[in-house]
């Protein structure tokens, strides 16, 4: 097996593996850094027991790669990150907290009163209209509401 990662000092999913998998543990020496998970799938792809791993938005519809079930503990089963043949995400799984490794993703806004704050602002109810829950949904992640 051989295992690809991000540089650990890549933050965003890298961080969130290494602290909600790895239990802050650094990184295995033997493990081969990637630029990019796109880099990542390709070297999956390629690698006869090649493994990685990736935001979920990320991996749907990819066909070279086969994501694999996860499970809190085997006595609930392995549950699926994806729906429909790896096509939408498991979108219940992830909302209900089944799914073992999730995480909240958040706008931040920049609180000046200025132009930054009301672009912030006006992105965020955007985010949370009907038209942009669906397009979240539409873009691999779970929606609020």
């Amino acid at each position: 097996i051989t295992s690809f990662s991000r540089n650990a000092k890549a933050g965003g999913t890298v961080d969130f593996f290494i602290e909600g998998v790895l239990e802050k543990q650094a990184l295995g020496s033997s493990v081969q850094e990637i630029r990019d998970t796109t880099e990542s799938i390709r070297q999956v792809a390629k690698l006869p027991g090649g493994i990685g791993y990736a935001t979920a938005s990320e991996v749907i519809g990819q066909k070279a790669i086969r994501p694999l079930p996860l499970a809190k503990d085997t006595s609930q089963g392995f549950i699926s990150p994806f729906a429909e043949g790896n096509i939408t995400v498991n979108q219940s799984a992830f909302a209900d907290g089944s799914y073992p490794l999730t995480r909240r993703l958040f706008v931040v806004i920049r609180r000046d009163g200025r132009l930054d704050e009301q672009a912030g602002v006006a992105y965020a109810n955007m985010m949370l209209s009907n038209e942009g829950q669906e397009l979240v949904k539409k873009a691999g992640f779970v929606a609020l509401h």
